[in-house]
């Protein structure tokens, strides 16, 4: 899983590269903003990319990932900006 681990983060985008205290913070499930915007095609396909690798990550080695990631595969179909500022560093 090392490998794998250091292959994902090598290949995030730079607005994701950071630290979290925790993979669930209180912000997570925040999604009742009417004026979100939606990503783009190009950017909605890397965050259910991203969010697919971390299904996987979270199922094989890193089982604290699993509550955020379950929750993200919800938005995966019409992720936003808050969608997607849940994987970037706050």
């Amino acid at each position: 899983m090392y490998d794998f681990i250091k292959n994902m983060i090598d290949k995030l985008p730079e607005d994701m590269i950071g630290n979290k205290p925790t993979p669930a913070p209180e912000y997570l499930f925040k999604t009742d903003d009417p004026d979100a915007i939606l990503l783009s095609k190009a950017k909605s396909e890397e965050f259910h990319h991203i969010t697919a690798k971390t299904l996987y990550l979270g199922k094989r080695g890193h089982p604290n990932l699993q509550l955020a990631t379950a929750f993200l595969c919800t938005r995966v179909k019409a992720p936003d900006e808050y969608d997607y500022k849940n994987y970037v560093m706050r």
